[in-house]
């Protein structure tokens, strides 16, 4: 029990933190000078997408998965976490103060084709 316990605390140790957030942010660097499709496939293919992705500004994300094209992106939407589902949801359905229901409308079917049940 204590092994796996220090093993554990090892691996969450500041410096190994540190390094997969320096991992992270290089690995967002390669992929922002990648085509959209490469860029896709990049990520999907990550040791750890759902981190990947996770890492990702809402603005970065947002943009990414306009590159990709909304309904190609489906798979980087469902790894997105819910603070930039938020994200993607306060800019594209808000024209200054008020709803665009077009935009909610498709960004709602959008969500739940990602994923069905977090939606």
């Amino acid at each position: 029990m204590n092994r796996h316990n220090d093993n554990l605390k090892s691996k969450n140790s500041p410096e190994n933190l540190t390094k997969s957030l320096e991992r992270l942010a290089n690995l967002r660097q390669e992929i922002s000078t990648l085509p959209a499709q490469q860029a896709l496939e990049r990520i999907l293919t990550a040791t750890e997408p759902l981190a990947l992705v996770h890492s990702f500004p809402g603005q970065d994300l947002h943009f990414l998965i306009h590159d990709i094209g909304t309904d190609s992106a489906l798979p980087l939407i469902r790894l997105a976490s819910n603070k930039q589902w938020e994200y993607f949801l306060d800019v594209e359905i808000w024209h200054r103060d008020r709803m665009d229901l077009d935009a909610v409308t498709r960004w709602a079917h959008l969500l739940l084709s990602a994923d069905p049940n977090r939606m």
